[in-house]
């Protein structure tokens, strides 16, 4: 109103200015100004005396400078005239001429006068702008509408500040560079939007889009970030696509984007704005159309960064508001006519918060709903919506304001009433803050307009801060006044506050019941402010204003007399006295039924203890005792006490658990209680009265005890507590179980403690459940599949887990099982086939009997083989065989006739054993070069030498008594040397080991013989009666290994009989034994290989015998007794005269049984041989091979070198090896044995 005033003073002034400042038009320019208007026919200038009003009347659109010349000219032409510049050149001062319905050529806007700068023309011709225009400040044309296409070079433009051209497609090209173009406002009609970014100084833009627009031109919009207005309309009904470039601007310029008519298609995406800075002020889009949307809804997701003061979009197509947190940054937000749907929302957590936004208008849509007290503090129009229910005070008690009832009407408000008064209840201030000469004044419901508000003294309001307050300033200083009078014009509601600062002041108080009426000043309105105390009571404040509070304390009042009342207003108080009165207030029975006494202060009765109620006839029960119950079960309980005569409402609960109640008296309540233990929380409640306590029902359990206070029960040991089951669930475990046999399983007694109450039972074994075949107290039966070791076992029962081990499986009659890793061993001839733990056996051949190579026949193979033959086979020679008959330790079976050894194999219980035997005896045995004709060969390919020839072969003269003596010691690591004069034997055996199929040493198998024996037993005879026997042992990877060497000194020697074949060892020989029992092998295919090693050498230093040279050669003979076995069973050793003989048989004893053993050279050279004997797959083996050292007929003794005399002496030495069990025996040479070692020889072979 004060702005519209303003006005109106502002054109009145001028109007003054004017009159007093009129003039007439200078009379040289009058006959030309008539003759324009002759020529042009303009009726509004046609009228008398017209030079003399045309500088002074505003309506005609001319003006004059002071000294009267024409400088504007406004006229419309209603002839065919054509004007030329001609007709206004005696206009000397003319700068702007606005010329409608003319028709002129291209040579007027050429070729202007000089004093033009603004020339705006309506022709009714066309022509085209095809050169450089002179200088204007504005040049406007408007051709009538033609399908023209001018296109216009920017370098015409150059001179020109504003150009627009209307009624024709233009279209601007940018010819070269535009450095000096002063062209800065811009209006066309295009058909593409030129690139304006060489346009430095253009800065208002405005483009009417006809049908033949390209629209992919809109790229170029990229350019017009300097631009400060850009304009954009649609002639005609074309629908384009919303130029989305707009978003891709970083940082424009702008100050207004104008949409003006026109429709536009669904975007392809939200447009986004936020990249704009804060210099937009309005965005306005007049005619949105009905498809400008994305899929209903709001097609911006985001406005400028700044604050926009205007963003209009109407005539749009939504279906429901946007979110209005968009526009917390816009002042005016406009978006009406636009079809929006929905619940007006709540702007309490977006507009209302915000500091920029005043007016949303949302007029003409179809918002359903109310509008809510959060829309207050902005100026809403939904005028011609479809809102309903109560305005809010803020909107409602402002009706008669016109304003608002344009902006509200076209709903079905409920109380959308123009004649609406309010009061101070609904309207109300709560101060008025006083800054120096600013003042502002916060309230509730103060409307939003600023003149509706008058004060004394007065307040000129300038500023609505959005949040129930206004901002002005005082017209008067401010300090000399203590209060200050507001009135609101609509709905005339009148309000006083303090700016003064002052405490309140109480006049009088006035005492209704509890209500209490406090007069005086400077209290406030708002009652969150006002608080009141009356001596130490609360007095809750009903209502409050300036002058008045209203204040009530609780009923009844029971303090009285003189007291203090004080009023705190804000951070300022005062405290009075006055006297307090109580109104006595009468018992409901006066006598409380001879229960207790009236407080006529409160108006109840003080009940005996007994009692309770207002009147004492509720009696005040309670529990003194109980019976007891048992845990396990509860029942039926007895409460005693006093429980009175009236018995309304009652209820007994226990720990929470409401019982049923059998019965009742007045000192006992019969109930049920479930199971527990302990002290129980007990509650009764009868007559609106609880009484709570503890009582305890419960029987101690059986199996245990409980602590009544704590309910902890400590159970016997083979009891434990579930739930309420209290000791009575057994907590059962398992201490032992019998046993079945690993490979067949059974039935299996679990013995433990498991109780009588067997809930829910399950048993597993291995997480495998069980079928449970009985269960008592202490044990239960199962049945359990075949296994090996302990088994992890779970029985569940009473919701109660026990898990442990059991070791339920007898140990295997032939191995033993590790329980805990579940790893079994079995004894050598038993293996484990699945759960057959050592009941398989491990066959294997350790030997077989002979059959004549000729005819063949039944041969007995022994070995072990058990007493389970399951899918047995039998092949010999690769080809399967019908054996005749098997048992534990022999097969028999028929073979045919055939030589050397055959591979046999035997399958049974799905293991393989293969192998060699040597099945077949030749008719007849050589002997070692048949006797060299010096002797008889006997059966047993043995010699019987003539007398007069010694050796095996008979091949040596024996020298007799003349020989050098020869010295054997058998040393304490179980060596043996053999000393002739300067010659020296060493005998030992290498080692042990175990050989595979693939006759490879098994790993880490090998046993070292040379050293490490322990002197077992020595046994010594009469010189020449009998022999001396030394025995050695020592025990390696559990097998027993001992070593017997006996030394033959009877004259006539020593028959043995081995295997079958019977030999002598003559004097001086001597048998060397190795036992080794219990191998235990790695595989029942593996065997056993001994080596055996002879060294020669001669002494150092001086010697005995002179002939003997260093440089004698060695020499290695061996021979067979077989044609059909490439078997070593002669090894003769030949030195400096002296021969060392070894014989082995081709025999062995296996366990017992003869069978073939095959003895090979391994390694030879001119100081030791080493020799391997192999041996079946045995237990106990026995190998009886024999050795003897000869003095050859070419033996030179050490008085014959350099005298050419030569004397045969032979000095025989045999060594015989026998093996017993696992026992190799080799036999000693034929010399006499001597026992204590030699240190030196010792020394030289490394002995010690």
């Amino acid at each position: 109103m004060k702005n519209h005033n303003l006005s109106i003073l502002i054109i009145l002034f001028i109007s003054f200015i004017c009159f007093v400042n009129s003039v007439n038009l200078v009379p040289e320019e009058v006959p030309y100004l008539y003759s324009v208007i002759q020529k042009i026919n303009d009726t509004k200038l046609n009228i008398p005396n017209v030079e003399t009003i045309i500088c002074n009347d505003s309506i005609l659109g001319c003006k004059c400078d002071s000294n009267g010349n024409l400088i504007s000219l406004t006229f419309s032409c209603t002839t065919n005239e054509v004007l030329g510049w001609s007709d206004f050149s005696m206009f000397t001062k003319l700068f702007y001429l606005f010329m409608t319905g003319v028709s002129v050529d291209q040579n007027f806007v050429f070729s202007p006068m000089p004093t033009i700068t603004y020339l705006t023309i309506h022709n009714k011709v066309y022509f085209e702008i095809d050169k450089v225009l002179p200088k204007y400040d504005s040049l406007y044309i408007n051709f009538p509408k033609t399908n023209n296409h001018t296109i216009i070079k920017a370098s015409y433009l150059k001179d020109v500040s504003s150009f627009t051209i209307i009624g024709s497609t233009c279209d601007i090209e940018i010819d070269g560079n535009q450095s000096g173009n002063r062209l800065s406002s811009l209006s066309i009609s295009p058909k593409n939007v030129p690139d304006i970014s060489s346009l430095s100084l253009l800065s208002t833009f405005t483009m009417f889009l006809g049908s033949d627009f390209n629209q992919s031109s809109f790229v170029n919009i990229e350019s017009f970030s300097k631009l400060t207005f850009i304009g954009l309309g649609v002639i005609g009904s074309n629908i384009f696509n919303f130029p989305t470039e707009f978003s891709k601007i970083n940082n424009p310029k702008w100050y207004t984007v104008l949409f003006t008519q026109g429709d536009w298609n669904s975007p392809n995406d939200y447009i986004d704005l936020s990249n704009n800075n804060e210099t937009l002020v309005s965005f306005s889009l007049k005619s949105a159309g009905k498809k400008f949307n994305i899929d209903g809804n709001f097609p911006f997701s985001k406005l400028p960064a700044g604050t926009c003061r205007d963003f209009t979009l109407d005539n749009g197509n939504f279906s429901t508001l946007p979110d209005l947190a968009l526009f917390e940054r816009t002042q005016k937000v406009s978006l009406s006519k636009s079809e929006i749907g929905g619940d007006l929302p709540s702007v309490k957590d977006t507009l209302q918060k915000s500091a920029f936004t005043q007016s949303v208008t949302l007029s003409n849509n179809k918002l359903t709903g109310n509008i809510d007290q959060s829309w207050c503090s902005i100026n809403l129009d939904v005028s011609n919506n479809l809102l309903s229910g109560p305005l809010p005070d803020c909107m409602y008690c402002y009706l008669q304001d016109s304003t608002y009832q344009k902006r509200l009407a076209g709903n079905n408000f409920s109380n959308y009433n123009l004649s609406s008064t309010c009061n101070e209840e609904q309207i109300y201030v709560y101060k008025l803050l006083n800054f120096s000469s600013r003042a502002t004044l916060i309230g509730k419901n103060i409307g939003i307009n600023l003149n509706n508000i008058v004060t004394y003294p007065e307040i000129k309001f300038s500023t609505n801060n959005l949040n129930d307050s206004f901002s002005g300033y005082f017209s008067v200083i401010s300090k000399q006044y203590d209060i200050i009078k507001i009135r609101f014009l609509i709905p005339g509601i009148n309000f006083t506050v303090s700016i003064a600062g002052k405490p309140p002041q109480i006049d009088t108080i006035v005492q209704n019941n509890a209500t209490f009426e406090i007069t005086g000043q400077y209290y406030s309105y708002d009652k969150t402010v006002v608080k009141v105390k009356i001596g130490n009571n609360d007095c809750i404040v009903k209502s409050t204003t300036f002058y008045q509070i209203v204040c009530d304390i609780d009923y009844p009042i029971v303090d009285y007399g003189n007291t203090s009342l004080t009023v705190m207003v804000e951070d300022k108080s005062t405290t009075t006295y006055f006297n307090l009165d109580y109104t006595p207030i009468p018992c409901k029975d006066p006598n409380c039924n001879s229960n207790g006494v009236c407080d006529d202060h409160l108006g109840i009765c003080e009940c005996f203890k007994e009692w309770t109620s207002e009147d004492c006839l509720i009696a005040n029960h309670k529990v003194t005792n109980s019976s007891k119950v048992p845990m396990e079960s509860g029942g039926e309980i007895v409460l005693y006490g006093w429980f009175g005569y009236i018995h309304q409402a009652v209820e007994v609960s226990f720990d929470g658990v409401v019982s049923s109640i059998l019965s009742i008296n007045s000192t006992s309540i019969h109930a049920l209680i479930g199971k527990g233990s302990g002290n129980v929380n007990t509650v009764v409640t009868q007559n609106g009265i609880t009484w709570t306590g503890v009582i305890n029902p419960y029987l101690q359990p059986e199996n245990g005890h409980c602590n009544e206070t704590t309910k902890i029960c400590t159970c016997d040991s083979k009891w434990i507590t579930v739930g309420s089951e209290i000791c009575a669930i057994p907590k059962h475990y398992v201490s032992s179980s019998s046993k079945v046999p690993s490979n067949t399983g059974g039935v299996i007694i679990i013995s433990g403690w498991f109780g009588d109450v067997h809930k829910d039972l399950q048993l597993s074994i291995d997480n495998e459940s069980i079928p449970i075949l009985s269960i008592d107290n202490e044990t239960i039966t199962v049945k359990i599949l075949p296994g090996i070791g302990l088994k992890n076992i779970e029985i569940i029962q009473n919701e109660i887990t026990w898990s442990g081990l059991i070791d339920p499986y007898l140990q295997p009659e032939n191995g033993f099982c590790n329980v805990t890793t579940k790893l079994c061993t079995c004894d050598s001839k038993w293996t484990i086939v699945e759960y057959e733990v050592c009941t398989i056996p491990y066959h294997y051949v350790s030997s077989s009997s002979k059959v004549p190579s000729v005819t063949g026949g039944d041969i007995e193979i022994s070995g072990w083989f058990g007493d389970v033959h399951k899918n047995f086979q039998f092949s010999f020679d690769n080809e399967l065989k019908l054996i005749n008959s098997i048992n534990n330790e022999t097969i028999m079976v028929t073979i045919p006739a055939g030589v050397g050894p055959k591979n046999i194999k035997i399958t049974q219980n799905n293991i393989t054993w293969s192998g060699l035997i040597y099945p077949y005896s030749d008719s007849t045995i050589k002997c070692l070069k048949d006797c060299s004709g010096n002797g008889i060969c006997n059966t047993n390919g043995e010699c019987k030498c003539n007398s007069g020839f010694i050796g095996p072969d008979c091949s040596t003269k024996d020298v007799g008594e003349s020989k050098p003596p020869t010295e054997t010691n058998v040393n304490p690591d179980g060596t043996t040397t053999i000393t002739n004069e300067d010659s020296i034997y060493l005998i030992y055996l290498e080692s042990i080991v175990e050989i595979d199929l693939k006759n490879n040493q098994v790993p880490n198998s090998l046993v070292n013989l040379k050293n490490g024996w322990k002197i077992v037993n020595t046994t010594n005879s009469a010189m020449g009666l009998g022999s001396s026997i030394s025995t050695f042992s020592k025990i390696e990877k559990n097998a027993t290994i001992i070593m017997t060497i006996e030394n033959i000194e009877s004259n006539n020697g020593k028959e043995f009989t081995f295997a079958g074949n019977q030999f002598t060892v003559s004097k001086d020989g001597f048998k060397l034994s190795l036992s080794v029992s219990n191998w235990n092998y790695k595989s029942n295919l593996n065997t056993l290989q001994i080596q055996m090693s002879s060294e020669v050498s001669l002494t150092e230093g001086d010697r005995i015998n002179k002939c003997i040279d260093d440089n004698d050669s060695t020499n290695v003979e061996i021979s067979s007794n077989s044609n059909n076995l490439e078997n070593v069973n002669y090894l003769k050793i030949s030195k400096s005269g002296k021969t060392l003989y070894g014989r082995f048989q081709d025999k062995m004893l296996s366990d017992g049984r003869s069978t073939t053993t095959i003895t090979k050279i391994i390694s030879k050279d001119d100081k030791k041989v080493v020799i391997s004997l192999d041996m079946p797959h045995c237990n106990q083996c026995l190998l009886d091979p024999d050795f003897s050292v000869i003095i050859n007929s070419d033996f030179k003794s050490s008085d014959s070198c350099g005298k050419g005399n030569k004397k045969p002496w032979l000095i025989p030495v045999a060594v015989t090896v026998p093996v017993v069990g696992c026992a190799l025996i080799i036999a000693a040479f034929m010399l006499r044995k001597k026992i204590l070692s030699n240190k030196k020889l010792l020394n030289k072979f490394g002995g010690k």
